[in-house]
């Protein structure tokens, strides 16, 4: 039986983190940057929550996808995102330029003030696993 312990190194593990940096949205001389854990499986707090979700929206959906539905999911989104994803940040300034505590609540407040477009960039970024593996190391030891 052939061995392909090798591959394991490409998994996700449960406590990795990745740097999103909001250039986005930068003010002056700051960027805001989010450390957010994987919104995937490997994040199992957001998946199961995820998953709880999913089936609600499905049982709303009833063949109609509306703007309202999007919204509506978008805002569930923003809630595990602040629970479940989003567990550190740097550069998060206030309206009066102070800097804003990391807090859930705060979490909260920053990701419904943001653009949508800014939250789905911030989504995608988390939905993708290779954020959160250490490819550098991986391809140095590919082949070996």
């Amino acid at each position: 039986m052939a061995d392909f312990s090798q591959l394991k190194q490409f998994d996700v593990s449960s406590d990795a983190t990745a740097s999103y940096s909001m250039g986005q949205i930068a003010t002056g001389d700051f960027i805001p940057t989010l450390t957010v854990k994987p919104a995937s499986d490997a994040n199992k707090l957001y998946f199961n929550a995820a998953l709880k979700g999913s089936a609600k929206n499905r049982r709303a959906l009833k063949g109609q996808i509306t703007s309202a539905l999007l919204d509506e999911t978008r805002g569930e989104d923003i809630e595990r995102y602040a629970r479940f994803v989003v567990v550190g940040w740097k550069d998060v300034y206030d309206a009066d330029g102070d800097a804003v505590p990391f807090d859930q609540q705060n979490v909260r407040d920053f990701l419904n003030a943001i653009p949508a477009w800014v939250f789905d960039d911030l989504r995608a970024f988390c939905a993708e696993p290779t954020n959160f593996v250490d490819l550098v190391d991986a391809e140095d030891t590919a082949g070996n």
